[in-house]
């Protein structure tokens, strides 16, 4: 998960997740495995420079920020989710294999 920084706390308006390199499946798969199994996830952050309303705009180099856009995820929050359904997403991502 990842962690308000010392300075900040959270609103926990979502909850976001990074994929790290050492997991099973890479992003694009897990949210695939998500949706299969009825978890509705979605991409992380978006990069700005990297839509299309800014393609003519120069960007310097934004390695986290990119990194975060390739391997991050929104996982369910919201104030009705129960703790079984919490159980179910954690379930998911601790056997991404299934």
């Amino acid at each position: 998960l990842v962690a308000d920084p010392e300075h900040g706390t959270s609103n926990f308006q979502s909850c976001w997740v990074e994929v790290l390199p050492v997991y099973p499946l890479g992003r694009e798969a897990l949210l695939e495995h998500l949706g299969t199994l009825g978890i509705s996830a979605r991409r992380g952050i978006m990069a700005a420079h990297r839509q299309p309303a800014y393609a003519h705009v120069a960007a310097g180099g934004l390695p986290v920020t990119e990194r975060l856009t390739d391997s991050t995820l929104i996982l369910p929050l919201y104030h009705l989710l129960t703790d079984a359904d919490q159980q179910r997403v954690i379930d998911a991502l601790a056997d991404p294999r299934g």
